[in-house]
């Protein structure tokens, strides 16, 4: 045979097998036993770590909220790094059928927290305010619901990794840490 047959030769041996797999039900998991909504719960999906151009994404909290629509999320939540300012709380709440959260990511020692939920907004006026609050509320369990929830952001970026053992008051850790798309 050829070196210039040979591709058609592998084109048709393809083609062949695929009809004769196509001809079987290959599923791995039975319609039957695939995975529904119970009655009364609902699947969400949502964006949580995103930042803007006035931290270090790329696009402005519309844009960020357009595409986000278009994407049909159910929720997204805006964590502008060390962002110590409160003019962007206006655009929380719903835009259409996307629930915005305008919250933070923060330096933190040698890592970076996400607090999400916070509402005493006092705390958060300045750096030095900022550590002391989070030293605060990693050392204690349960805390006041209005602090927010505290997860470790990027725990596996080489300059953000946590040292020691994980404190009492840390609600969670970031699971995929980093996802583009360009």
């Amino acid at each position: 045979m050829k070196w210039s047959t040979a591709p058609i030769a592998l084109l048709l041996i393809y083609l062949i097998y695929g009809t004769f797999l196509s001809r079987f039900d290959l599923r791995i998991i039975p319609g039957e036993i695939a995975s529904h909504d119970p009655q009364g719960f609902h699947d969400y999906t949502g964006v949580i770590n995103i930042h803007t151009n006035q931290s270090s994404g790329s696009g402005s909290m519309s844009e960020i909220i357009s595409a986000a629509q278009e994407s049909g999320l159910d929720f997204i939540f805006f964590t502008d790094l060390n962002s110590f300012e409160n003019e962007n709380r206006a655009y929380a709440g719903y835009h259409d059928n996307l629930l915005v959260f305008v919250d933070g990511e923060f330096t933190f020692l040698n890592s970076r927290l996400l607090n999400l939920g916070i509402r005493a907004d006092r705390d958060l006026s300045g750096p030095g305010r900022a550590q002391v609050l989070f030293g605060d509320l990693l050392s204690q369990y349960p805390r006041n619901e209005d602090q927010g929830m505290l997860f470790l952001a990027h725990p596996m970026r080489k300059k953000f990794r946590w040292i020691g053992d994980y404190p009492p008051g840390l609600d969670g850790i970031e699971v995929i840490t980093e996802w583009s798309f360009v």
